[in-house]
């Protein structure tokens, strides 16, 4: 058995596959590295690199590797961006999202993890914000991960698909080996001609001696205890806790 990790070679997405790694899971990372980087990738990890809506890929790799669950965080995730090109926020966020989900059904794939994002809420009428308050996005970025939450309820009563939902505000910090952390362009492996460290910006910077939030601890016992989890399962990551579950 294995996991499937979309968007592996990202910030959050690759310290999952670390997480999955270490636990002793088998990972396979599918990545189209438009924002992610292949470094950031473990090496005994199994490493794709294409499209998260490419229905055919996906299901080659389903059966090939014999995966049985699905940890989706590709997508883009610039508000700014979203409201100058809405249209490729939908069809990345949203349609290849789709995609990954009935492809995942017609394999027989039960167990899904959605990496959505606290823009789902748009400006809270209360604070601090409850899993069940009103979603309201304001901007498509805000709507392309609501529509795919929107979906995975769906699916999930008419096919049985056991999804939680995770639902970011922000988060920050590295892995405490120092194997991954927050990078960009500018902040790149020397190896691929930025001037910054494999770890990244939040790792070398000032930014290490804030008070880090680190996401990984929700998401691997959201993976590992899904089996017992409810049908459908929403959980904020505003801390390393678990906020709430329904």
């Amino acid at each position: 058995m294995a996991v499937l990790v979309t968007g592996g070679a990202g910030y959050i997405g690759s310290q999952m596959v670390h997480e999955l790694l270490d636990a002793g899971e088998r990972a396979v990372v599918l990545d189209d590295l438009s924002t992610g980087f292949r470094w950031a990738v473990p090496e005994s990890a199994h490493f794709v690199l294409g499209d998260s809506g490419d229905q055919a890929l996906l299901t080659r790799l389903f059966r090939e590797h014999d995966v049985d669950a699905i940890i989706h965080f590709a997508a883009c995730i610039v508000v700014p961006d979203s409201v100058r090109e809405p249209l490729r926020y939908y069809r990345n966020n949203t349609v290849n999202s789709r995609a990954l989900i009935e492809t995942a059904i017609e394999c027989g794939i039960r167990h899904f993890i959605f990496s959505s994002t606290a823009a789902v809420y748009g400006n809270p009428v209360a604070v601090p914000v409850d899993e069940d308050a009103p979603t309201l996005p304001i901007s498509p970025y805000g709507w392309s991960k609501l529509m795919t939450e929107i979906m995975l309820r769906d699916a999930s009563r008419a096919h049985g698909l056991s999804h939680v939902i995770l639902r970011y505000f922000n988060v920050a910090g590295a892995d405490p080996q120092g194997r991954a952390g927050q990078s960009s362009a500018a902040a790149n492996a020397p190896d691929q001609g930025g001037g910054g460290n494999r770890v990244g910006d939040c790792a070398r910077s000032s930014k290490s001696s804030a008070p880090i939030i680190q996401p990984r601890t929700a998401l691997a016992s959201a993976i590992f205890t899904s089996a017992t989890l409810p049908l459908r399962t929403r959980w904020h990551c505003a801390t390393c806790a678990q906020v709430g579950r329904h």
